[in-house]
């Protein structure tokens, strides 16, 4: 072995323990929930198990060993080779869902969060059920008091379905 080999794999060791230490730090909230020797000993075996090849030729990088502990470790809680011995907490789960978005494991079993609606869909949204629960008296007078709510009405009343009245803007009025 070369002196630049050795060099290599005493750097490797040190930074997969800063990154074995970052990974117990940003998720000892999810790992209290797992027995702490099973846990080791079962990453332990499939990084060495999957892993091996890919660690002895990649560049030794801390993400790179991070990255690998958050793969071997979701990888091993979805096969149920790993299992709680205490109930996740909500700051676990999201440890849990944050490795899946860095790794994209399991990503596609996330649930999808709801759209965050702008101010004008917003807008919208409350123009139109105005329209369906409010009296006509009160939607006038939001469109006199508030000009953002006459513009929204006004661009959206020929939607409304009314079999009585229809809502023309005349010009100049």
């Amino acid at each position: 072995m070369t002196h630049q080999e050795q060099e290599r794999i005493e750097r490797a060791g040190k930074l997969s323990v800063v990154a074995n230490r970052e990974f117990l730090s940003e998720n000892r909230e999810l790992l209290v929930s797992f027995d702490r020797v099973a846990l080791q000993q079962s990453m332990l075996a499939t990084i060495r198990l999957n892993y091996s090849e890919v660690i002895r030729t990649a560049d030794p990088d801390i993400s790179f060993y991070l990255q690998l502990q958050e793969k071997a470790f979701l990888n091993l809680y979805d096969r149920g080779a790993i299992t709680p011995i205490a109930s996740i907490t909500p700051l676990g789960d999201e440890a849990i869902v944050a490795m899946r978005k860095r790794t994209g494991i399991g990503v596609e079993a996330l649930p999808i969060p709801e759209p965050t609606l702008t101010p004008a869909q917003e807008l919208e949204s409350t123009v139109r059920s105005d329209w369906k629960n409010l009296p006509s008296k009160q939607i006038r007078q939001k469109i006199n008091n508030d000009r953002a709510y006459r513009e929204c009405f006004e661009r959206i009343s020929a939607d409304f379905d009314s079999q009585v009245t229809k809502h023309t803007v005349i010009p100049g009025v």
